[in-house]
């Protein structure tokens, strides 16, 4: 049984965005046969990564500071690569010129940092999974080992106990179809594409 901690700079608790929500179930998974911590930014970092054998930093991670710790004390370093921080900021920051550059260039020095020192990474595709291999082939190191961990729904079989949309929602009746988006509603995500096309698809 090893000793795992997940390094996460997001809100882990009732109200988890996407990157809490995967942290928890990664964890949830793993903690079935290892011992797994999760820690937050009030927490004393430097001790839990010297008490801990395997550290788990998320790709859009600052701490290249414990990224270079744990390196220095041997333990194995797993970097959670679920989604490309450098696509979002590029979208991000597209009407800001000049502090889009920095943030593009800062953001390409802290992936590949965290790629070049993973001993694992894990990806939520197989797509991801070739991209990611493109970028150890233009940072010139030999792939690190992968592994494709999606982020998707519970591997529990749902249970529906009432409505919560249809009949429920003004304007949502038991007959209508309701469309999940599973995701935030961010700029470059593109909702209003998948909006209309599902309008297209209906007339």
């Amino acid at each position: 049984m090893a000793k795992v901690l997940f390094l996460n700079a997001k809100t882990v608790g009732k109200d988890m965005a996407g990157p809490g929500i995967r942290v928890w179930e990664l964890a949830k998974v793993i903690g079935k046969e290892n011992k797994v911590s999760i820690i937050l930014p009030s927490k004393n970092v430097f001790l839990e990564i010297i008490r801990n054998e395997i550290i788990v930093f998320p790709i859009y991670s600052l701490d290249l500071a414990w990224l270079l710790l744990a390196r220095l004390l041997r333990k194995k370093i797993v970097i959670d690569a679920y989604f490309v921080p450098l696509f979002e900021n590029i979208e991000k920051y597209n009407g800001q010129p000049r502090l889009k550059k920095w943030v593009v260039n800062i953001s390409k020095l802290r992936t590949k940092c965290l790629l070049l020192t993973g001993d694992l990474v894990l990806c939520a595709s197989e797509r991801q999974c070739s991209y990611w291999l493109e970028q150890f082939s233009a940072y010139g190191r030999k792939a690190a080992r992968m592994e494709i961990a999606p982020t998707g729904i519970r591997s529990e079989r749902p249970i529906k106990k009432h409505d919560l949309i249809k009949g429920i929602v003004p304007g949502i009746s038991r007959d209508d179809k309701v469309v999940l988006w599973a995701s935030g509603l961010w700029p470059w995500l593109d909702p209003m594409t998948a909006i209309k096309a599902i309008r297209l698809v209906e007339d």
